[in-house]
C-alpha cells in the first residue's frame, strides 16, 4: 500500500525521522548525521528512481532491520519541504509512506520529480538521490551490511562516479570543487580515491 501524507503533522513526524539520518537535502554536499556510520555513493540511478537492484537491495536491507515501511519524500527545496510554509510555492514537495512489500511497478509509478530521499520510519537509514542520477545511502551497520550483500555494484559505484565527473571536467569543463568534499563525508576517515 503507499499512502500520500498531505497533513501537516504527519509531514512534521516524517520530518522527525528524516533528521534522525539527514542534516541537509543537497546529495553534492554533507548531507548525513554524525550518528550515520556508514555510507555509499550509489551510482547510476534510474534518474530520480533507483534501478531494480538497487530497490530491491533496499527493501531487503530495510525488512531485514524491521522496517515494514519506508518513507519517501521529495526535498528539492529552497524552503522547508516538511512545512506548511512551502504553500507559497507553485510545487509542493510530495511524501509517501509506503509498505516495503511494494512492487517495482508500483515504485516506478510514483509521480516523484524532484531530488528525493527514502529512509527509515526508525531513523535507521537513508538515501538521497540526486538529479545527476547518483545517490547517497548511509545508515546503521547491519543495514548497510545486508544492503551490499544484496547490491553487488556498491563497490564500484564509488569509482564510476568520480570516472563520470572526471569526464565532464574535461568535456564540459565542470566545475568539481563539491567532489572532494562530497568524498570526504562519504569516505570519512577512509583513503579518499
Amino acid at each position: 500500500m503507499i499512502r500520500e501524507i498531505t497533513n501537516e503533522s504527519q509531514k512534521l513526524k516524517l520530518k522527525t525521522e528524516f533528521l534522525k539520518v539527514f542534516k541537509g537535502i543537497d546529495p553534492f554536499h554533507e548531507v548525513f548525521n554524525d550518528a550515520v556510520v556508514e555510507r555509499l555513493i550509489i551510482y547510476p540511478t534510474d534518474g530520480y528512481y533507483l534501478t531494480p537492484e538497487q530497490f530491491e537491495a533496499l527493501l531487503n536491507a530495510a525488512n531485514i532491520v524491521g522496517d515494514s515501511e519506508i518513507y519517501i519524500s521529495e526535498v528539492e527545496s529552497e524552503s522547508d519541504c516538511f512545512t506548511a510554509g512551502e504553500s507559497d510555492r507553485k510545487y509542493q514537495c510530495k511524501h509517501w509512506v509506503v509498505e516495503n512489500q511494494i512492487q517495482l511497478n508500483q515504485y516506478y509509478e510514483l509521480p516523484i520529480v524532484l531530488e528525493n530521499a527514502i529512509y527509515s520510519p526508525q531513523g535507521k537509514w537513508g538515501i538521497i538521490i540526486s538529479h545527476e542520477e547518483h545517490a547517497l545511502l548511509g545508515g546503521m551497520n547491519e543495514f548497510m551490511k545486508y544492503f551490499k550483500a544484496s547490491y553487488n555494484k556498491w563497490n564500484e559505484d564509488t569509482e564510476s562516479f568520480i570516472v563520470t565527473w572526471e569526464s565532464n571536467k574535461k568535456l564540459y569543463d565542470s566545475n568539481l570543487d563539491w567532489l572532494p568534499k562530497i568524498l570526504r563525508h562519504i569516505n570519512q576517515n577512509e583513503e579518499i580515491i
